[in-house]
């Protein structure tokens, strides 16, 4: 009934608000973050993918559904994490505005499975340990499930899915075969490789089924999990405060 198909370590990345120095503006807060990211780290495979986000927080109320599209896809974690570091931009009537370092609103670990005709993403959190406002703004329980479908690149989008990734998906022929006319197809780790390809992520009301909860994470695999996380983090990205 439930067929696991990919299990690894998750991190949400965010970008605190941009502010102008000069003007004193905000530092902290999310209320104009520019971007939300869910790195997933396979076990098992030097692969990182960050997937974009697109309403700036994940669905979190049964039956929400929103939008998404895998931005990067990489070998090393600098792949997936470096072009995310403070980027000054140029305003012409505002001045210097920085961007601040994307930070860490909390990761876990993963298992993409496959339940019937349809696959789910189901996550635990592993830090913080205990939840706080960048967690509560972010949407990121401390366990959630989505059901995720890839979206057929031939096929035009349905109202309210948002802005299409910034390029279109190179799929191999194999891939394209398996949507045959269809505008979504359940997400699989294939799909997931692909950059460029739209996500539809759609909230349901439980996390993990019973059967696959004490399967997230076996022992023998705690050590690959946290050393995928020192990775990620390199030193580099802060956690956010809880």
């Amino acid at each position: 009934m439930w067929e696991i198909l990919e299990r690894g370590a998750i991190d949400f990345l965010y970008r605190p608000g941009m502010r102008a120095p000069e003007a004193g503006g905000r530092i902290g807060g999310i209320d104009d973050d520019p971007g939300l990211f869910v790195v997933l780290a396979p076990l098992r495979r030097q692969l990182f993918r960050r997937i974009v986000v697109g309403r700036k927080r994940l669905p979190d109320l049964p039956g929400e559904r929103y939008w998404g599209y895998v931005d990067r896809v990489g070998r090393r974690a600098a792949d997936v994490r470096d072009d995310l570091e403070v980027a000054h931009h140029e305003a012409a009537t505002r001045g210097s505005r920085v961007q601040p370092t994307t930070r860490s609103g909390g990761d876990g670990v993963y298992a993409l499975f496959r339940h019937e005709d349809h696959a789910h993403l189901s996550y635990r959190l592993e830090r913080p340990s205990q939840a706080g406002e960048i967690q509560d703004d972010l949407g990121i329980d401390r366990e959630a499930s989505w059901i995720v479908a890839v979206k057929n690149p031939a096929a035009t989008a349905p109202p309210g899915i948002g802005a299409p990734a910034p390029r279109a998906p190179r799929l191999p022929g194999s891939l394209h075969e398996r949507f045959a006319g269809r505008r979504f197809v359940q997400a699989d780790p294939a799909l997931l490789d692909c950059e460029g390809v739209e996500l539809i992520l759609v909230a349901v009301g439980e996390a993990l089924p019973v059967e696959l909860d004490v399967r997230l994470q076996p022992e023998r695999e705690a050590q690959d999990t946290a050393d995928v996380f020192a990775e990620l983090g390199g030193g580099q990205i802060p956690r956010a405060s809880v």
